[in-house]
């Protein structure tokens, strides 16, 4: 998706996932890391223009 903040959601998931697969964090807590930074970045971005930007991203 093309959304503001693009880059930071994804390297807050690669983190989370290289957490889990090599042990330094359980896959449910790696997980939840990982979706408190999404809300951090969705916060510090604006979570309104997130929605806006998701939606003509996708088109609606």
């Amino acid at each position: 998706l093309r959304i503001p903040g693009r880059a930071e959601y994804l390297a807050a998931l690669d983190e989370a996932v290289a957490a889990a697969l090599d042990g330094r964090s359980p896959p449910k807590d790696a997980l939840e890391q990982a979706a408190q930074k999404w809300r951090e970045i969705t916060n510090r971005l604006d979570a309104d223009k997130q929605k806006s930007a998701y939606r003509h991203c996708v088109g609606l």
